[in-house]
């Protein structure tokens, strides 16, 4: 039920909810930062906090969807940091999530008091109806809960776009609620009403997945304020404030027009501005049909038990049950947030799929604070707050290891021990993107490690932005190859423009262009592949084991290298897919190096090749593996199965 005019103007602050913040409110981020920043990644982690990384510290364009919001505030942070930036912006991240963690108590509060009735509730001598010091309590351990399920808490370990949405998730929410809950033809509202549609603009300028919410926020307003004109006129005066939030997507265009040396996209016009902000470039991967959900959403259903702790799980079910017993609003706002949630994410055929069920864990999160407070009811706030605090205890005792960065190393060794290991000036082909080559955006422009090294991404070459990147950066680079560019440019434009295109046509001049690439530089520079790449690229070339990659060379004579000894730091009790596959790059090397050896008649060099290559496995076998969704399983299998043979192989060498 709504709550009533006399319950709102006395519990909400002086501006719509924005004035001094409850207790709740700064026990969740006190609590939580503290945890957060104990657990943060120390370096460059996986994927794309590299580039972001890099992007802020530049003042650059992100990848799709540019997200400015999160670049300014990295800047910002980065400069302000007298350290290594990488510290600053995870520490950032670890801020913005505590941050969250802290609205999110407010948010949880304001449903909680819409749904009992606020003070009408307790005038009406409701059993065990809760006064504002009890459900504040109450709405805090449920937020401190939430933020330690290990799907919000792994956002706060590094640097990412979805630190900062785990921010702008429940403040949207908290706002929504306080506006709705008020009277529209009162100031407060009113007010409450332009935050509100202000800060989702502002939210969508960092994740689009913030639509996830439109379903539930729609049901729940037309179901609070009727389906009339007067509802629609409503809204309609919101739309210039959620413009407003809009406009730091302008620092997108303003900026490629600088010709930063990141520009992902290069948004210098309407058509890739558009492309770009809708992420034209990722849709392929979304809703990628049963056989991904089932993967996706069976992976996110296995292993919500564990992750809240079991009986957090049944204490948000017996919440969504008794929400719906006093308010169906809330609790159709709550089941819409959910599924909404899990049909997206579990349709979207991407390996780090976690981050794209967070506003699914705050709607568990809200049930387990009606639970709370039903037990408050039911049993006295003894009993809600010793389960409260108990289900607090219980999520940082079981997941304070699985969710502990601090000691993750791999990405910034893999890097380093690759670009160390590399003559000078040389050229890299890759599509590491994940482990080394996001990371070497930092760590060459920030950092200033090894940049005579030019890494050059094989999958981006198909993008015409980073062609314009390349020509930037490298400019002699891009000479050698100048006619074949422009061939490849003038068969892919169709394609970006949304033209019809020739896909073979497309793909003859992309592997022309690539192969002109190596060929022409091998001449008169190392130039070097890693061995994920298909082989026909670089043909008419052979590819010898060096270092973490195979250099291109147009002869058979036998090349020598310096033995390696790579700084390797193992991120200990962690087995999942991406530790396995760092530890699969060290080993594949190794052992390619190991027969190169033997081949060429070394066999005491190839057995030292040989143990060294042992010395990665992962510290885990097949049966230690957690749930993982998508391919995770197989691919930390690939590399588990790989070392199982190599070890049979150098014993029986």
């Amino acid at each position: 039920m709504p709550a009533t005019g006399p319950r709102v103007s006395t519990e909400r602050s002086t501006v719509a909810g924005l004035g001094p913040r409850p207790v709740a409110a700064a026990v969740g981020f006190v609590v939580t930062a503290i945890v957060y920043l104990l657990t943060m990644c120390r370096t460059v982690g996986f994927i794309d906090r590299g580039e972001l990384s890099a992007v802020a510290c530049t003042l650059g364009v992100a990848h799709p969807t540019g997200y400015p919001t999160l670049t300014l505030l990295g800047f910002l942070a980065s400069r302000l940091w007298p350290a290594r930036p990488i510290l600053a912006l995870n520490a950032l991240a670890a801020l913005l999530v505590a941050a969250g963690a802290a609205v999110m108590a407010l948010a949880f509060d304001a449903a909680l008091e819409a749904a009992q009735g606020g003070a009408a509730g307790r005038a009406r001598g409701e059993r065990g109806a809760l006064s504002p010091p009890q459900r504040r309590a109450i709405t805090a351990l449920a937020a401190l809960f939430t933020a330690l399920v290990p799907i919000w808490w792994l956002q706060a370990n590094g640097f990412e776009a979805y630190a900062l949405h785990a921010l702008f998730l429940p403040l949207v929410l908290w706002l929504f609620l306080r506006y709705v809950g008020g009277r529209p033809a009162e100031a407060p509202t009113r007010r409450a009403g332009r935050w509100f549609a202000f800060a989702l603009g502002l939210s969508f300028t960092n994740h689009m997945t913030t639509v996830l919410l439109a379903p539930a926020l729609v049901f729940h307003f037309f179901a609070a304020r009727g389906l009339r004109r007067g509802s629609f006129t409503e809204l309609a005066r919101l739309v210039p404030f959620f413009l407003l939030g809009l406009v730091p997507y302008a620092w997108l265009p303003l900026r490629a027009a600088m010709r930063p040396a990141f520009s992902w996209g290069n948004t210098v016009d309407l058509a890739r501005f558009l492309d770009h902000v809708t992420a034209w470039q990722y849709r392929v991967w979304l809703f990628g049909g049963w056989e991904v959900f089932r993967q996706q959403a069976g992976w996110f259903f296995a292993d919500l038990p564990r992750q809240t702790a079991w009986a957090g799980l049944a204490l948000a079910l017996f919440g969504l049950w008794e929400l719906a017993r006093r308010s169906w609003r809330h609790a159709a706002l709550t089941a819409l947030i959910f599924a909404a949630t899990v049909l997206y994410a579990g349709s979207y055929q991407i390996r780090d799929i976690e981050p794209y069920f967070l506003a699914a864990v705050m709607a568990v999160g809200l049930c387990a604070a009606a639970g709370l407070a039903a037990l408050h009811r039911r049993f006295g706030p003894r009993a809600a707050l010793a389960l409260g605090a108990a289900l607090v205890v219980a999520q940082a005792a079981l997941h304070y290891r699985e969710c502990d960065e601090s000691g993750n190393h791999l990405v910034e060794d893999l890097t380093t021990n690759l670009l160390r290991s590399l003559p000078p000036d040389a050229v890299v082909f890759t599509t590491l993107w994940d482990y080394t080559l996001s990371a070497a955006w930092y760590l060459q422009a920030v950092e200033q490690l090894r940049p005579d090294v030019l890494m050059v991404d094989v999958e981006l070459l198909r993008r015409r932005w980073y062609l314009d990147q390349l020509e930037r950066q490298a400019p002699w680079f891009m000479a050698k190859v100048a006619p074949e560019v422009a061939r490849f440019r003038r068969e892919v434009e169709p394609f970006e423009r949304h033209r019809p295109f020739r896909p073979a046509t497309i793909e003859a001049a992309y592997v022309g262009m690539v192969d002109s690439m190596i060929a022409r530089h091998q001449a008169e520079r190392p130039v070097f592949l890693t061995s994920e790449l298909a082989p026909h690229h670089g043909r008419g070339f052979r590819r010898v084991p060096w270092g973490l990659a195979r250099r291109v060379t147009p002869d058979s004579s036998y090349l020598p290298q310096e033995f390696p000894a790579y700084r390797f730091r193992p991120w200990p009790n962690r087995a999942n897919p991406y530790v396995a596959t760092v530890s699969y790059i060290y080993g594949r090397a190794l052992a390619e190096r190991m027969l190169y050896e033997q081949d060429s008649g070394r066999p005491e060099l190839a057995r030292r090749y040989g143990d060294y290559a042992l010395r990665f496995a992962p510290p885990f076998g097949l049966e230690d593996l957690p749930p993982m969704a998508l391919e995770g399983r197989e691919l930390t299998a690939k590399s588990v199965e790989f070392f199982a043979r190599l070890k049979q192989v150098v014993k029986g060498g």
